[in-house]
């Protein structure tokens, strides 16, 4: 039985009030339940879920929210990437810090975007290249971003771009000169790996409606697949510019809809990964 003892490490919050004795949590159950807790502060939050389906006492202390709360204040203690956070848990409050949604001060009036922020659609052909760009920065929380090509028009641009990249009348992202962005173009007049406004390569496979395609900012390269097939890559600044500088950022031809993935599912189950089907405003 692990029995609660005065916390006796640093950054232990003094006062919180634990329910959770008293579990059967095998060879663990003879550390303190402050330590319990300061270990997995230091886990992957995807780590967290397969551990919370080990057995109801592992459940238990996963769901806690006092493991979110130290989570959330040990990867943001000098960040300010939540504006409005209101009355959710501090589990909700740490997702809200890894996963992506759409920005509707950052996208082309030329774009239309679900009220919950994930889908993007293009649906009159006005205007000339019209972006979007995602609401939270990559970081070093969030390194992955995926979307699933739920309807694609003539063509579509996907890669990343920094706030100052031009939304509306301009290039697509990836082919803009005097901005940071890069991108992957695929559509009927060609394929290419556009960064900075430079070609980097045409050997491309074409994007398929249907299918999902995603991006990764890891050890100084942006690396793009489709079908969770590598098919390009291109240096990047990672220690510059993970930090709150570069977004997620697509532009879209007509009758091109897109839908946000999420990472994982943070209720435990299955249910969250598969792509969100649009409404009747896209049929």
């Amino acid at each position: 039985r692990c029995v609660k003892s005065q916390p006796e490490i640093e950054g232990i919050e003094q006062g919180h009030t634990d329910t959770r004795l008293g579990m059967n949590l095998g060879d663990f159950e003879e550390i303190p339940i402050e330590i319990i807790d300061r270990i997995l502060t230091f886990l992957f939050a995807s780590d967290l879920i397969f551990l919370s389906r080990a057995c109801k006492s592992w459940k238990g202390i996963v769901e806690d929210q006092h493991v979110w709360k130290k989570k959330f204040e040990l990867e943001n203690a000098s960040k300010n990437l939540l504006e409005k956070v209101g009355n959710m848990s501090w589990k909700e409050k740490y997702k809200r810090t890894i996963e992506w949604e759409w920005n509707p001060e950052f996208c082309s009036s030329d774009l239309h975007i679900t009220d919950n922020r994930i889908t993007v659609a293009r649906l009159y052909e006005k205007g000339y290249s019209p972006a979007c760009l995602a609401t939270q920065p990559f970081s070093f929380v969030r390194r992955r971003f995926e979307v699933f090509i739920e309807r694609l028009g003539p063509w579509l641009s996907f890669g990343v771009a920094s706030r100052n990249f031009k939304l509306d009348n301009s290039k697509v992202v990836g082919a803009q000169s005097g901005v940071k962005n890069a991108a992957i173009f695929s559509g009927r007049a060609g394929r290419e790996l556009l960064k900075d406004g430079v070609c980097h390569s045409k050997k491309i496979p074409p994007f398929k409606e249907g299918t999902f395609i995603s991006m990764v900012l890891s050890g100084g390269t942006l690396k793009f697949y489709h079908r969770k097939t590598q098919v390009a890559s291109v240096p990047w600044d990672e220690a510059q510019d993970v930090e709150e500088n570069i977004y997620p950022c697509v532009s879209i031809s007509p009758g091109t809809v897109l839908t946000i993935q999420p990472k994982f599912s943070f209720d435990g189950s299955d249910k969250g990964l598969s792509f969100i089907r649009i409404g009747s405003d896209y049929n």
